[in-house]
């Protein structure tokens, strides 16, 4: 076989792969329909920030939503020393589907594998 006709072969079966994978592929909801596109009452809000460098926890979950008298408890629950969270640091904030309430659940990723998850319940914040 010349390396032509070997190399319209390939080219020719990775076009009737790549069809067949649309074909065989299930098609997305439209946007907005059914509970893929829409929040119904218990879905939560999820916010992803970003820590700017030099800047303090405090202010950030200000940002994210915690009231500001709630900060202090939130930092305490925080299993880490504040001085020692990197800037650029991604945090993620969890809260009930409500426009109007703070997180219950914060997310601090420290490292690529290193996470500390904060939760709110009914005794105040802890942290893991």
């Amino acid at each position: 076989m010349t390396p032509a006709r070997a190399r319209a072969l390939t080219y020719a079966l990775v076009a009737a792969g790549g069809a067949a994978a649309l074909v065989a592929t299930p098609r997305l909801p439209a946007r907005g329909a059914g509970p893929v596109g829409a929040l119904s009452a218990k879905t939560p809000r999820e916010r992803v920030d970003t820590l700017k460098f030099g800047e303090q926890l405090a202010r950030l979950l200000e940002r994210g939503g915690v009231p500001k008298h709630m900060t202090a408890d939130v930092i305490r629950a925080a299993p880490i020393d504040e001085r020692r969270i990197p800037g650029g640091m991604p945090v993620i904030f969890r809260s009930p589907a409500h426009p109007d309430s703070s997180p219950n659940e914060i997310v601090l990723q420290l490292a690529i594998d290193r996470f500390v998850h904060l939760r709110r319940d009914t005794t105040g914040w802890t942290g893991e």
